[in-house]
């Protein structure tokens, strides 16, 4: 009778376990599917494991969720390749301002410019500064142009072609006489600087620092224009970020390898209070395309360590 027993039990488990890889193949079949990506290409084991976190972490009653994008297939590691951010050259003084509103949103004026996708190219940095630099022109009187990365990945880097190790991208962009359109300028498989090859539609001066570590000194900056910031986005929570309030208790605040825009602030019905922020992954990321960082959470992933924008 026993023997009867545990061979029904071991045909129930085994039973349990197939129906559970078959929904499992079934739910990896439909993600293929619905982001155009190759099996082949895919480590399982990773995306299983993405899999796993994600419906852990949803049923965790974290401030925000997180979802198999199409970055499930990939780790955090695979995902953020930049290394070595450069700390920036101090130029020009930050004048700090009083009694700041409750709440910014810097796309409701019409001056941020369409979410885009970074792809393989490794810089975000060359995204969050062309955007930033299309912002402060369209605050002070131009017109909202989406600015060239290629321009700014080809004549303020050390390495072009690859986006690495960005110089100031601001007082940059001064030196070489402002920022063409994205449409505008000329690339070539050289990847070698032709900012000759078009006309700027405007240009800096160059760049004020946010305080370091102050989430009050960016506020205050963001009242005034979006503003370029530094993130540890090293985390699986990140990479697989769906809605609501980002915060990730393992975040540090010096191991910065992400650079995005940071267009306004304001506080959820929960009371949570968040930046919002302009990645660029593209649309089909986070919030489309963006995120809610949280905000007045001891720096939460370095938000504030290294914060500038252009003037």
């Amino acid at each position: 009778m026993e023997m009867v027993a545990f061979a029904w039990c071991l045909i129930v488990s085994i039973s349990c376990l197939t129906s559970v890889i078959a929904k499992d193949n079934v739910h990896f079949d439909k993600w293929l599917d619905e982001h155009g990506i190759s099996a082949d290409s895919v480590n399982y084991e990773t995306w299983k494991a993405n899999l796993e976190y994600v419906e852990m972490h949803n049923r965790g009653g974290h401030s925000f969720t997180v979802t198999m994008n199409k970055f499930a297939h990939l780790t955090p590691k695979d995902l953020i390749k930049e290394v070595n951010i450069v700390r920036h050259q101090h130029t020009g003084d930050h004048v700090v301002d009083q009694a700041p509103p409750e709440s910014v949103d810097w796309r409701t004026k019409g001056v941020v410019t369409p979410v885009r996708n970074q792809g393989e190219i490794g810089s975000s940095q060359a995204y969050s500064a062309a955007d930033a630099i299309s912002s402060y022109i369209a605050i002070n009187g131009g017109k909202l142009v989406e600015g060239s990365v290629d321009e700014i990945t080809d004549c303020c880097h050390y390495h072009p072609c690859t986006g690495r190790f960005v110089e100031n991208a601001f007082k940059c962009v001064h030196d070489i006489g402002g920022l063409c359109a994205e449409k505008e300028y000329q690339r070539d498989v050289t990847c070698a600087c032709h900012n000759g090859t078009c006309t700027p539609f405007g240009t800096v001066k160059g760049s004020h620092m946010v305080q370091k570590d102050s989430e009050q000194d960016l506020q205050t900056a963001v009242v005034k224009q979006p503003v370029q910031v530094y993130v540890d986005a090293g985390h699986r929570s990140f990479q697989l970020y769906q809605s609501g309030v980002y915060y990730e208790p393992n975040c540090t605040t010096t191991r910065l390898d992400h650079s995005m825009l940071v267009v306004g602030y304001g506080k959820a019905s929960t009371g949570e209070e968040y930046w919002i922020v302009k990645n660029s992954w593209g649309v089909d990321w986070g919030m489309h395309g963006y995120v809610q960082m949280a905000k007045n959470k001891n720096n939460n992933c370095g938000i504030a360590s290294q914060a500038d924008y252009p003037y």
